[in-house]
């Protein structure tokens, strides 16, 4: 069984498609890798069927840099952005490797699934949408304008209860009338309530 440390040093949702990679791997090659990550983002990784912990002193592991150069033509091959990794990868391992599903694999525990998440009782009306009004300032390309989502909360606030989630970290103007959790969810509770 051959040893792989993937790694990848990106955001979260970058972290998200490299688990699914580790997914295809297994269910494309069963017993042939034993697989371990180094990501920025361990709470994706909990609850992984397919992480078997490595040491980086183990000669026998081999570390690969997780990279979709896929993304350099995104407007025009067509392709999902769950092809990314698995494309580098196959070249990298030398094995055909392709999505057997377009999402990620992420891996909730059963008490997990079981328990309200205390971030909950600051929402008054159930169902509610998330939003997410910005983004990171590396990609500012992705962000729509903060008039525009405060238009869409004004618009639907008397039938939609809308909570806002982001990283203080990064561009998240606070929205007018949306339950403000900017800054308050771990990543796992962000899962939990997705």
């Amino acid at each position: 069984m051959q040893k792989l440390i993937l790694r990848n040093l990106q955001s979260p949702g970058d972290t998200v498609m490299l688990t699914a990679l580790v997914r295809d791997l297994h269910a494309l090659h069963p017993r042939r890798f034993a697989t371990d990550v180094r990501t920025p983002s361990p709470e994706l990784w909990e609850n992984n069927p397919y992480v078997t912990r490595i040491d980086e002193s183990d000669t026998d592991a081999r570390v690969i840099d997780c990279e979709y150069p896929l993304i350099h033509s995104s407007n025009t091959c067509g392709q999902h952005f769950v092809h990314g990794f698995h494309e580098h990868a196959s070249r990298q391992l030398q094995v055909p490797l392709a999505p057997t599903r377009l999402h990620g694999d992420i891996h909730m525990s059963a008490a997990e699934m079981a328990e309200r998440p205390p971030c909950l009782d600051a929402i008054d009306g159930e169902p509610f949408w998330l939003l997410v009004a910005g983004g990171k300032f590396d990609f500012t390309a992705k962000w729509w304008p903060t008039t525009y989502y405060q238009a869409v909360v004004d618009g639907l606030a008397d039938r939609v209860t809308f909570v806002q989630v982001g990283s203080l970290d990064h561009f998240h103007p606070r929205i007018r009338n949306a339950v403000d959790l900017r800054g308050r969810l771990s990543l796992r509770e962000l899962i939990r309530i997705v």
